[in-house]
């Protein structure tokens, strides 16, 4: 948010990622390790990155709605530091019975609409989200002006588990699952939505318009 709100002002970033899981890392191909993450910000070269605008707050690299999606800042630290990444499969697992679905209106600004009960959303400029690696990851790049966008439909609910949603995202079927690239995307609910940022708590909105800002941050990267 500070390197966007410099403008052309703003330096290149340099980046030595940490944590459970580092999606933004992995798509740009920095490493987790520290040291070589540092040598690649002062050998490396430079690229530029897209960056989301969600209701004119800033975020890396996705935005998110529904099932599991709180999970990423609701598991306690202590079960990160033990069980990594597996972490978070545990506690979506607690999760499953209290699914539920919205009803939404997504628009895009080349004039697409879905309107449908959806129990997930998911507006990403990434190759994965929680670690795993997306379905047609090869089909995207982080400096094109796109947003991948995927909905969820509630049909799968009725015989939901943590495998199906998994599956779901990884390999899509047209038959239960929106997708589509957008560089503009509006989404409507009644209801509200509670919505993740960079697996942080983004808030809850009843609107929010997400908008792709191409090549908007220089980032450092390996050669």
């Amino acid at each position: 948010n500070g390197l966007m709100r410099l403008g052309n002002q703003a330096p290149e970033l340099g980046y030595i990622p940490t944590g459970t899981v580092n999606d933004f890392a992995a798509s740009h191909r920095i490493s987790k390790n520290m040291l070589v993450a540092a040598r690649d910000i002062v050998s490396g070269s430079v690229v530029e990155t897209d960056i989301g605008c969600f209701n004119g707050r800033y975020f890396s690299y996705v935005a998110a709605f529904g099932a599991f999606t709180d999970v990423s800042y609701e598991t306690p630290q202590v079960a990160k530091n033990r069980f990594g990444k597996n972490a978070y499969i545990l506690e979506g697992i607690k999760r499953i019975p209290l699914l539920s679905s919205y009803h939404v209106v997504a628009e895009t600004d080349d004039d697409e609409v879905i309107e449908d009960d959806v129990i997930f959303g998911m507006i990403s400029n990434a190759i994965s989200v929680g670690g795993f690696k997306l379905a047609r990851s090869y089909d995207v790049t982080m400096d094109d002006g796109f947003f991948e966008v995927v909905f969820v439909k509630k049909a799968l609910i009725d015989f939901f588990n943590a495998s199906v949603m998994l599956n779901a995202l990884l390999h899509p079927n047209s038959d239960n699952v929106y997708t589509l690239r957008a560089k503009k995307v509006h989404v409507r609910c009644e209801d509200g939505l509670s919505w993740t940022l960079d697996g942080e708590d983004g808030g809850s909105c009843t609107e929010a318009t997400i908008e792709n800002i191409k090549r908007s941050i220089r980032i450092r990267v390996p050669s």
